[in-house]
């Protein structure tokens, strides 16, 4: 019987999540669908392993002065204590006050520039005061 190790639990999670992400850039030729499937996998794994009172979903979010921001790909926010202002079909509106974290995607064309890591927080909102 072999012993249980943490190290190699984690590695075969890095590895899944590496394989998916690299089924996703190889099988679409599409950029919007390829970036689509890669939200996936990142939606599915946070999904899976934060506390169930977080959710991680692909969003618009509002804040307190009805100020909305562009699409953002990945939200974490809280689903226990702040209700959707908004939701029909997976379109989803969230409170600004509810989010933790946001992962926007950075164009990864040689060579990386400031622009191109400035211009996805542009369509950002600002947070509460």
């Amino acid at each position: 019987m072999s012993e249980w190790s943490l190290p190699v639990l984690l590695a075969g999670l890095h590895d899944k999540v590496e394989q998916s992400l690299d089924q996703a850039r190889r099988s679409f030729a599409h950029p919007g669908t390829k970036g689509d499937a890669s939200e996936a996998v990142w939606v599915e794994l946070l999904n899976t392993y934060l506390p169930k009172r977080y959710e991680v979903a692909t969003a618009h979010v509002v804040d307190n002065h009805g100020s909305f921001s562009e699409q953002i790909d990945v939200v974490v926010y809280d689903r226990q204590y702040t209700p959707l202002i908004f939701e029909m079909h997976g379109i989803k509106i969230i409170p600004a006050e509810s989010v933790y974290a946001v992962f926007v995607p950075i164009p990864m064309k040689p060579p990386l520039c400031s622009e191109m890591i400035a211009s996805p927080v542009s369509g950002m909102i600002s947070p509460p005061v």
